[in-house]
């Protein structure tokens, strides 16, 4: 589903199944930040194996890296909850 496609569905969420398939999204997009992580987690370990990547402008690029890594650990977590509150709202929500 696209971002507005899921604007959309949250504008128009009513029912347990609705809330359901929101904690699905929020899910999948919790998997992609971490995925999305873990390789810049990789690129950064990538520049710092090679010869100019120790120098000024390698350790920028880690930096930028790492800074990427922190950002999409963060979404993981914040999709995460996303998805923990869509799952309470189905719970409390009728068919």
């Amino acid at each position: 589903a696209t971002h507005a496609q899921v604007e959309e569905r949250i504008t128009n969420a009513r029912t347990r199944t609705d809330h359901q398939g929101l904690a699905q999204f929020f899910e999948q997009e919790a998997q992609e930040s971490k995925k999305r992580a873990e390789k810049h987690r990789a690129m950064g370990n990538s520049f710092a194996g090679t010869d100019w990547g120790r120098g000024g402008s390698g350790l920028q690029i880690r930096g930028h890296c790492n800074t990427l890594v922190e950002l999409y650990e963060k979404a993981e977590q914040e999709n995460k909850a996303l998805a923990a509150l869509h799952r309470q709202i189905a719970t409390e929500t009728s068919e």
